[in-house]
Formats: C-alpha cells, structure tokens, sequence
C-alpha cells in the first residue's frame, strides 16, 4: 500500500514542481559542461584532459544531486524556494555529501579486492560468470541501501558522516525490496536511454542534448521517490523512539 502512495506522492510532486526541478538540473547541467569543455580546452602536460573532464562531472553530478534534494526536502516542508536559492544553499551540503560519495567509492574498492582476491590467486574450480554476477549482485544490494538513503540523510537531517552509513541502513531495513525494484527501474531506464540514443542520431551535440533532457527526469523521480521512503521510515523511527 506504501509503494502505490509513494508512486502517487511523487508523480504529484513532480507534477507541481518538474519547472524548477528541470531548471536546477539545466543550470547545474550547463555549467559542468562548459568547465568540462574549459578543462578539455586547458589540460596540459601529463595529465589526461578526458579524466579531468570526467572528474568535472562527477562532481557536477554530486552538486545536481545535492540541490535536488535539497529542493525535494525545502518544498516538501511547505517552504517556497527558488532554483538559485536551491543552487546556492545545497553548497552547504555539498562537502559532506561529496565526503559520503569518496567513502563508498573507497568500500566499493577494498570490498571489491576482497571479493575479487579468490581470483586474483587463481583458485582452481572457481566459476568466474557466477561469482562476478553474485559480486555485482552483493554490491547492488548494499548500494541500494546505503547511497542514496545515505545522501538524503546527509541533506535533510545533516547526519555526521561517520554516522550515515549506519542511519542509512537503518532507515532502509524493512523497504529493502521497495528500494531494489526502485533502484533496478532506474538502472534499467538509464541503460534505455543510453542504448537508444545512438540509435536516435549520430551527432554527439544532439545526442548529448538529449542525454540531458531525457536522464534529467529520470534521476529527479528517482529522488523524490527514494525521498518519499526516508521520510516514512525517519517518521517510524521517531515515533518508536
């Protein structure tokens, strides 16, 4: 029943709000792209210009996340708050949420050397299709729980970042299969997109445009979805408290 009203609940979010949501994305969007495109243009020397524009937007891409969310959590208190306001405001969050980001991109590397250690020691007999799917598998499920939980605990609450990942997967036990099926459409969605692109046009600029139009909604639904979630469970955890 939760799952039906928290689908209604987002598609009457973005409904009233997909106007200033669209214009955080589109101006977050924008200038990544042009410090991309600078780096590009400047990088010299020995350092790659292609991994330096990757970092770019990466870290546009944390700055956009943060601002959603920012927004969802500002609007969904009943407060009035404009795109630039959203912008400017979701800088203060914008540390510890890029903290969180490194913190999971560092244990998503030691548990992957664990996991992946019975290969590198050439273990005899061991079925390499199976275990790299039961790997992926693992760290799916454990993302699912913690990084966007994680994030949004990290915008609405301002939880210690040594503190979030617990609060996290405390917030997702019970919904563990509400936020796979959630993260797997959203997964699926963005491989569409990006499968079909090509398809659609060959010229990069259109499909880079598109690329923004098209994963723009999908990630802002995703939030406030996800979003609908943590405010459930942080309300049930108040009241058992």
């Amino acid at each position: 029943m939760n799952f039906v009203i928290w689908l209604r609940d987002t598609a009457r979010f973005f409904g009233q709000h997909w106007i200033r949501l669209f214009s955080i994305t589109l101006l977050i969007s924008l200038i990544t792209l042009v410090g991309a495109v600078a780096v590009l243009g400047l990088a010299s020397g020995g350092a790659n210009p292609l991994n330096l524009a990757r970092l770019v937007l990466w870290v546009g891409g944390v700055w956009m996340s943060t601002a959603i969310l920012y927004y969802i959590h500002t609007a969904s208190a009943g407060s009035s708050v404009s795109p630039l306001s959203a912008i400017q405001k979701s800088a203060d969050h914008f540390t510890a949420v890029f903290g969180y980001q490194l913190l999971l991109i560092a244990t998503v590397i030691i548990l992957g050397l664990i996991v992946w250690l019975p290969i590198v020691l050439n273990v005899p007999n061991l079925p390499e299709l199976p275990f790299n799917l039961s790997v992926c598998a693992i760290l799916f499920y454990f993302g699912s729980r913690l990084v966007a939980l994680g994030t949004i605990d990290l915008v609405v609450n301002k939880t210690p970042l040594r503190s979030v990942i617990f609060s996290a997967w405390r917030y997702s036990r019970g919904r563990v299969w509400t936020l796979l099926i959630a993260h797997l459409v959203f997964f699926a969605a963005i491989t569409l997109v990006l499968i079909t692109l090509p398809l659609v046009s060959r010229q990069l600029l259109l499909q880079a445009t598109l690329l923004v139009l098209l994963i723009q909604p999908i990630v802002v639904l995703f939030y406030i979805f996800v979003f609908q979630i943590h405010a459930h469970q942080r309300s049930t955890a108040l009241l058992s408290e």
